[in-house]
């Protein structure tokens, strides 16, 4: 795994998200991921499933009439066990509301 592979990872995880491809988003995924929200909304990390995930993000999202993420810088750190790679993504995320 390289800078590449992580980096196409991502802009798959953001495509499939957009275009409501769950179960290839899910494929994204390794079976169990940390997310880390917290400069979004504080809180802590957490460990979660990739069925997990990929649940919570059809529900929120699936409320939406459209979304757009757009990933930017990324700072990457590699490991030579688990977890094998941490990478932070400057994203910006328009969520379109349905008509009223």
């Amino acid at each position: 795994m390289d800078r590449l592979d992580v980096i196409d990872t991502c802009t798959r995880m953001a495509w499939y998200a957009d275009l409501r491809e769950w179960d290839n988003l899910a494929a994204v995924f390794a079976d169990n991921v940390t997310l880390d929200y917290t400069s979004l909304d504080g809180g802590e990390p957490v460990v979660l499933a990739s069925t997990q995930i990929v649940a919570a993000w059809q529900e929120t999202l699936g409320g939406f009439a459209a979304t757009q993420h757009l990933l930017g810088n990324a700072q990457f750190d590699f490991y030579d066990q688990e977890p094998q790679v941490t990478v932070a993504v400057d994203t910006v995320a328009a969520h379109f509301r349905r008509a009223l």
